[in-house]
């Protein structure tokens, strides 16, 4: 009689339909597909392990039309890296837009919404109150995306979130930063020499404007390989 009731519950947890998926439980390893060889390319590129100190050290990084970009490292302090794995994500899903990447492979964005955080938001949800929905790029540089499913969405700690968020806005701000103090400074992250293509003795002083270009690189150290985040 046990073993027929065992039979019948085993049916009857066979038959339900699986559980709703939230975003940060999805078994996606951010590596690019077997012979994508332009996606190996950038998803190279953009990922550095990199320390602070080390950012005077990344060579110039150019838009197509020849000029400097200005250049924001996710994850700079190694504390956001969730921020560093949506990046990543981000690559692997684009790789084949060109539109979203300069001809070395460098992803490059502008600053400027194109997509409300509704609009890119909307359907997901994480598993933990302790975790946040990241967008990559953010809701302040996606004005260059053509669709908005084309923005990665992933579940990670808030930490991270509000870390890389705020480093994100003093790299806009520019030397206007470095007047802030206490926990409006983030982390330690010295934005009066953010520009990594310059000396530290020559740091660039002015912000970034609205529709201005900028390269991103990204700053693997310390994200584990994303294992929290899968």
């Amino acid at each position: 009689m046990k073993f027929l009731l065992l039979l019948s519950l085993i049916a009857l947890v066979s038959a339900l339909p699986p559980p709703s998926e939230s975003i940060d439980k999805r078994a996606e390893s951010f590596v690019c597909p077997s012979g994508a060889t332009k996606c190996q390319t950038r998803f190279k590129k953009a990922s550095l392990d990199i320390e602070v100190k080390d950012q005077y050290s990344l060579g110039k990084i150019y838009g197509d039309d020849g000029k400097e970009l200005p250049v924001y490292i996710v994850n700079i302090d190694g504390q956001s890296p969730g921020n560093a794995c949506n990046a990543q994500k981000f690559i692997v899903n684009n790789y084949n837009n060109d539109n979203y990447f300069n001809k070395d492979g460098y992803i490059v964005l502008a600053r400027g919404s194109g997509y409300d955080r509704d609009q890119v938001l909307r359907g997901y949800s994480c598993s933990s109150s302790s975790y946040q929905r990241d967008e990559f790029p953010p809701n302040s540089a996606n004005s260059i995306m053509e669709k908005v499913t084309d923005i990665s969405v992933l579940c990670i700690t808030a930490s991270d979130n509000e870390i890389d968020g705020c480093n994100l806005s003093r790299f806009f701000t520019g030397t206007a930063a470095k007047k802030a103090t206490g926990s409006s400074q983030c982390v330690t992250n010295d934005n009066t020499h953010y520009h990594p293509n310059q000396a530290s003795s020559t740091p660039r002083n002015f912000q970034i404007e609205q529709g201005e270009k900028f390269a991103v690189v990204i700053n693997t150290k310390n994200s584990n390989g994303c294992k929290a985040y899968t």
